[in-house]
């Protein structure tokens, strides 16, 4: 599926939106299996899933992965989770990015794992909305 990002924001912040979320839930997965965390049913997975709504985009990524107590006060926190070989700001970078052209990213933890909600609006469209 297409999946246009912001268009007031350059192509290299949009990938590094991108890149950041996605690898945010791979880094999470190789996480739990250095670990030795048995495998979700199914094996993990990480989904990409793009939409719009009226006047407004968005992209949904969610990992099916465990989410440790811990770190379910930092993803409502919106704080940083510094980790091995990285200082944990990926997600704030995302939401820096988003916010410059009036989006947003809301971060929640489902029954199926870790959500990532992207949104931004759309040119010439109405104000992005939080899922």
């Amino acid at each position: 599926a297409d999946l246009p990002g912001p268009g007031a924001l350059d192509e290299a912040a949009w990938v590094q939106c991108l890149d950041n979320t996605v690898r945010n839930a791979l880094d999470a997965h190789a996480a739990h299996a250095r670990s030795g965390d048995p495998l979700p049913d199914g094996g993990r997975w990480v989904a990409v899933q793009p939409g719009a709504a009226a006047g407004s985009r968005h992209c949904t990524i969610t990992d099916n992965g465990p989410v440790p107590a811990n770190w379910r006060t930092a993803v409502q926190a919106r704080a940083a989770r510094p980790g091995e070989g990285h200082l944990g700001l990926g997600l704030a970078v995302v939401a820096a990015h988003l916010q410059t052209v009036g989006g947003s990213v809301a971060l929640s933890v489902s029954a199926e794992g870790f959500v990532a909600h992207l949104a931004w609006p759309e040119p010439g469209g109405g104000v992005s909305a939080e899922a």
